[in-house]
């Protein structure tokens, strides 16, 4: 979904500059821009170039190494992103922090941010049977309220689907986000190990523009 929505928005840009904020090991990045750079061998130029920007040094230097076409900045979103202004075609954030107003400066003018994160069924029925945190009610809404000095929001896009994993995966699954420091991983493992689990993906992906 990410690597489609990056070819729809930079189709008309050569050798687009791709940013990810809170890269994390550039899982998401590295596809992006696998995609893009299949997509410039039409185009005349050197290809997409991705920028990666974490929080953790030990991701980032894995963040480094996911693509030839990445480089890997240690920073706090927070803090600011520490790249020119007017310099990005493609900001895109992948369950990580956001900072509207860091976006907006280093975005080029015509420029998008993507947003990605939980929809408000993801990875039901395991969130119910583990005990996990349950998804604040009308995130959207103050997803686009904290961006709205900054953005106007574009386009949905959503990935709804099932998929089967193993139980190990299921209790990595549960213990990965926000829920982790409530739940315990021997009872989970009891409870999941050993046995496999339907989960449901539901992601949303939001794209936003620079407010004129």
């Amino acid at each position: 979904m990410l690597a489609g929505i990056a070819d729809d928005v930079t189709r008309s840009v050569v050798d687009p500059v791709i940013v990810e904020a809170g890269a994390g090991t550039g899982f998401y990045l590295a596809r992006v821009l696998a995609g893009l750079r299949a997509a410039s061998l039409r185009m005349a130029g050197t290809g997409p170039l991705g920028i990666g920007t974490e929080i953790s040094v030990a991701a980032a230097r894995r963040l480094a190494k996911c693509s030839p076409d990445v480089a890997a900045l240690v920073a706090d979103t927070w803090d600011g992103l520490p790249l020119a202004d007017s310099s990005v075609n493609l900001v895109q954030v992948v369950f990580a922090p956001r900072n509207a107003a860091e976006f907006a400066r280093v975005l080029v003018p015509g420029g998008t941010l993507v947003v990605a994160g939980p929809g408000e069924r993801h990875l039901e029925p395991l969130r119910t049977e583990a005990g996990m945190l349950t998804p604040e009610a009308g995130k959207a809404d103050r997803l686009e309220a904290g961006l709205a000095e900054y953005f106007t929001p574009g386009v949905l896009h959503e990935v709804d689907t099932i998929v089967t994993v193993p139980g190990s995966i299921a209790v990595d699954l549960a213990l990965m986000g926000p829920s982790g420091v409530h739940l315990d991983r021997t009872d989970l493992e009891r409870e999941f190990d050993g046995r496999e689990q339907h989960v449901r993906l539901h992601i949303e992906a939001r794209t936003f523009h620079p407010v004129i």
